[in-house]
């Protein structure tokens, strides 16, 4: 027969269970409710002090005929209090308890074995743009049973960026109702799956569901110009309402991981946002082509700047070529540069350290979120150029909130550190064996690789103070400014005050020596925060939210280098023949891009982008159906004259006729005009382009 057992608390007789006599193949089962210790005995009938903590134990007669041999199973397993929380899980990490729930982003799906199962959680594509389709999976583990017998979670989206489209189950589970895909509410509901298999998620990442998104008609990441902004952007990734059930209904800590950090990116050279990179994103990158991101009016020098070199240049025309005809819903990704992804403008080959740029500034954001308490970052474009001379760096203020806080700005380096080079090595043990605080200078040891050089983590510290407002331009800090004798400034705050220098822009050195906010900075010192400088900036924003300023922005405040004027370069003369419609200088270096792979690796192509001026010649060959003598140019109707010396400095020579003269092109082979042939859809580009214009002949 098939008996419950039950605990009892009489020492002597635990559970006490009598089988009927004479019966066969008797069993029962028990399944203890608390964690404790638990004593499984047998004896013979009639043994009625039977001890089962004591071995042996026990009087009374015993019948000979009640004794016998029985099996026993005994299973143990983990428990615990339900949990829900947000904690994320390591991919190469063993789980070790509890029971995990995890998203990955990928464009591709992932390989799994034949029952649905992985070791160890898979890595989530690092970004994707805005014409790119992808899947969401959710994968179970579990540490606490020997099985996940079903699951069941809701995936929240950001609706305005992508659609979902297509679910998909795991072979480790089938599907238990109908999920609901509802794109008006970014949420698909009642992902709900019941395991087919037995060991399901134990110890392995096993496939819940995967969910396609994809850019429909409705779906757009637009450029904000306004802000100077193409990304990246969160896809809103989360899951909800998670439950999931193991073996025997065991208990568990469910751990639900965060959402990965994919990110994602609006198309650059899709200027006009009409979805296609057409003769229309061109002729708007030929307005500006040449322009520098420092200096330019029009918002789109920052967006086209796709190689981050800090101009609109030939690279950045090439690139454009190469993605001619590319659009949404189409079979061809976008080529970008392969510093893409890059958060600054310009170059710099003089840096010393192991942390990157985009690491440096993360850290100097973060350091001044925390000192001030700000709820968010400011948004600050970097750019990195040749000052020349002592100049350091140098930020302003681009942009402020609707309580006059600002929100916004440009910092600019010197390209090599007046001479001396960046140190970008976040590890501060080469300037001190303590933790480092605010208001000190360190200097580094005479023998580590920072000694000699300029700290980049202290520039960039500085240069962001004085886009959060520290600087007599920025109306709430100058209204705290009172001149003493002498004409010397003191910023007079609620019970401190804080001696400046002449122009109101930094801390006077002789008073608040070690302060990150001083005018100069010797090399091989590190400096933070201090507390006055955060009580400083408090005060102004705290003005400007209770106050009526106006709020000068562009303004620029400098840091200078301690040392002597660093000589500018030698130029390079430039010689032109009188005969020539060509300048002579050096050639472009070959262009070495990398194709967005669907793994989302950046990797090197095995061939690099054809020339964008050879590309735009049988695009135009195909769509007027002329001979490469008789191309008539003049869909570049409007280009400066420094985009047509580019031009021909890259493979075309300009002639009054209106034929190409390839006389100074001995190298260049008639092959390299030949490329595949444009679909009818870019062709009808051409042609409604070539119907009335009336533009120049290249």
């Amino acid at each position: 027969s098939d008996e419950d057992g039950v605990v009892d608390d009489v020492y002597e007789v635990p559970g006490e269970f009598i089988f009927s006599q004479g019966g066969l193949d008797a069993y029962f089962t028990f399944t203890a409710t608390t964690a404790g210790t638990y004593y499984i005995g047998l004896s013979a009938f009639d043994n009625y002090d039977y001890d089962a903590t004591t071995t042996g134990q026990g009087t009374g007669s015993v019948d000979p005929t009640s004794t016998g041999s029985y099996d026993l199973t005994i299973t143990v397993e983990n428990g615990g209090a339900p949990l829900h929380g947000t904690q994320s899980i390591v991919t190469d990490t063993t789980l070790d308890e509890g029971t995990a729930v995890d998203l990955v982003v990928v464009r591709n799906q992932t390989d799994l074995g034949p029952n649905g199962h992985t070791s160890a959680l898979p890595a989530s594509d690092t970004w994707i743009d805005e014409w790119s389709s992808f899947w969401v999976e959710v994968y179970v583990e579990t540490a606490d049973a020997r099985s996940i017998t079903a699951a069941v979670a809701d995936l929240n989206y950001n609706t305005n960026f992508f659609t979902a489209t297509t679910i998909e189950f795991g072979s480790a589970f089938a599907a238990a109702g109908e999920a609901v895909i509802d794109d008006s509410t970014g949420v698909v509901t009642g992902i709900s799956g019941v395991a087919n298999a037995d060991k399901t998620g134990y110890g392995k990442k096993a496939l819940l569901a995967r969910v396609k998104f994809e850019s429909l008609a409705q779906d757009d990441v637009s450029i904000d110009f306004e802000d100077k902004f193409i990304g990246p952007h969160a896809l809103g990734l989360s899951l909800s309402n998670v439950s999931v059930s193991l073996f025997n209904d065991a208990e568990t800590t469910l751990v639900v991981g965060d959402a990965p950090d994919t990110d994602l990116w609006a198309i650059a050279y899709d200027v006009n946002d009409d979805d296609t990179i057409n003769y229309r994103d061109l002729i708007i990158l030929a307005s500006i082509y040449g322009e520098n991101v420092l200096d330019a009016d029009s918002p789109y020098v920052w967006a086209l700047d796709a190689d981050k070199s800090g101009k609109v240049d030939y690279r950045d025309l090439n690139f454009m070529a190469s993605n001619y005809g590319v659009h949404k819903g189409g079979d061809k990704d976008v080529v970008y540069p392969s510093n893409f992804l890059q958060r600054w403008y310009g170059k710099t080959t003089d840096i010393t350290g192991d942390s990157t740029i985009d690491q440096v500034m993360d850290e100097a954001l973060g350091i001044w979120q925390d000192a001030l308490g700000l709820e968010a970052v400011p948004d600050i474009q970097l750019v990195i150029t040749n000052l020349g001379g002592t100049q350091l760096g140098e930020g302003k203020i681009t942009a402020v909130d609707e309580e006059g806080r600002p929100v916004s700005g440009i910092v600019t380096l010197d390209d090599n550190a007046a001479g001396l080079g960046w140190y970008s090595d976040l590890d501060s043990s080469v300037f001190s064996d303590t933790d480092l605080e605010g208001g000190v200078a360190y200097s580094a040891d005479a023998e580590s690789a920072a000694a000699g050089h300029y700290d980049l983590l202290t520039v960039l510290l500085h240069e962001i103070g004085h886009v959060l407002g520290f600087t007599d331009t920025y109306a709430p800090f100058e209204s705290f400014i009172q001149t003493g004798v002498g004409g010397t400034l003191t910023f007079v705050g609620s019970g401190f005050e804080a001696t400046l220098t002449d122009d109101g822009l930094h801390l006077d050195d002789t008073v608040h020596a070690g302060d990150v906010m001083n005018a100069t900075l010797d090399p091989g010192v590190r400096k933070l925060p201090s507390i006055l400088d955060a009580l400083i900036l408090q005060s102004a924003h705290e003005a400007a939210a209770s106050g009526s300023y106006e709020i000068l922005v562009g303004v620029n405040a400098p840091l200078m280098a301690n040392l002597p004027l660093v000589a500018e370069p030698p130029v390079t003369q430039v010689t032109e023949d009188e005969d020539s419609l060509v300048t002579t200088v050096a050639s472009l270096p070959e262009l070495s891009p990398v194709v967005f792979d669907v793994t989302s690796s950046l990797l090197t192509g095995d061939e690099t982008v054809q020339s964008g001026l050879a590309q735009y010649f049988n695009q135009l060959l195909q769509s007027q159906g002329t001979e490469q003598g008789e191309l008539d140019l003049t869909v570049l109707e409007g280009l400066s004259d420094e985009i047509i010396n580019d031009l021909r400095l890259n493979g075309l020579s300009i002639v009054d006729s209106g034929k190409i003269d390839d006389s100074a092109q001995a190298d260049l082979e008639i092959s390299d005009l030949d490329l595949a042939g444009l679909n009818e859809e870019i062709d009808a580009d051409f042609d409604d382009v070539f119907s009335d214009w009336a533009g120049p002949i290249l």
